[in-house]
């Protein structure tokens, strides 16, 4: 798929990582574009940048996760051209299988819906085939893995906040130190993926919560609490195995 600019789509999906609509009424059309840009690289389309560029105009704070993106992309892609440094962009792989590509890479990223869990599955089997592939493809992989991670940082420190007694998502932002932005993004996120509920949910739906009716934005003041996904996310039942120091 020939993009005028592929960092374009690059940074818009590591935006996505961290970031939820900042309005209501720019979900639908968010998910919409996502499906459009995830189509246009499967089905090898004309190049939708100028679409992600016309919807950043209108969600500012996803635009600055975008900006910022953006930034270390380039800056690295710069760093990386003026080293000279030369692969043969993994046209060949041991002659099995292609080499992969920021496309594959940015497919379940880009898919609606696709909570952080998910797409960490999803990526999961590339981490033995990255270093086949091109330099920008593996500048890119490595700024999609400091985004998960740092996500994931996030959302385990709101969840462990949460845990010790209910707290609204203005409580969270003042707790944790995040902007209320990213903190409002996060906790819609873990709503919608059902890692927490509103205090006054059934308790049915706390013990084993579901996607429904979960498309709704939560309110600031809304008092959160951990369903028991939530609570199993923090506490597993099966820990990884630790080896033994000699």
């Amino acid at each position: 798929m020939s993009y005028s600019d592929p960092l374009t789509p690059q940074a818009f999906s590591l935006a996505l990582l961290q970031s939820e609509p900042s309005e209501p009424l720019l979900s639908q059309e968010l998910q919409q574009l996502r499906q459009r840009i995830r189509a246009a690289i499967q089905q090898n389309s004309p190049n939708l940048d100028a679409a992600i560029r016309a919807y950043l105009q209108k969600d500012q704070p996803l635009k600055q996760q975008y900006d910022l993106a953006y930034d270390q992309l380039e800056r690295q892609t710069h760093a990386q051209e003026r080293t000279k440094f030369r692969r043969t962009n993994g046209s060949q792989t041991n002659g099995h299988s292609a080499a992969i590509t920021w496309q594959d890479i940015a497919t379940p990223i880009l898919t609606a819906d696709a909570d952080l869990e998910t797409v960490k599955l999803q990526l999961r089997p590339y981490k033995t085939r990255i270093s086949a592939a091109s330099p920008q493809t593996q500048i890119y992989w490595s700024q999609v893995q400091q985004a998960i991670t740092a996500q994931e940082a996030k959302e385990l420190a709101i969840l462990q906040a949460i845990e010790t007694h209910p707290l609204t998502i203005q409580d969270l932002a003042y707790r944790i130190n995040l902007p209320p932005n990213a903190a409002s993004a996060t906790v819609q996120n873990l709503w919608r993926q059902g890692y927490l509920d509103r205090t006054t949910a059934p308790l049915l739906q706390i013990l084993w919560p579901h996607r429904r009716h979960r498309h709704q934005p939560l309110s600031p003041d809304t008092a959160l609490a951990l369903t028991a996904k939530g609570y199993f996310r923090l506490h597993p039942l099966l820990q990884p195995s630790r080896s033994k120091s000699a």
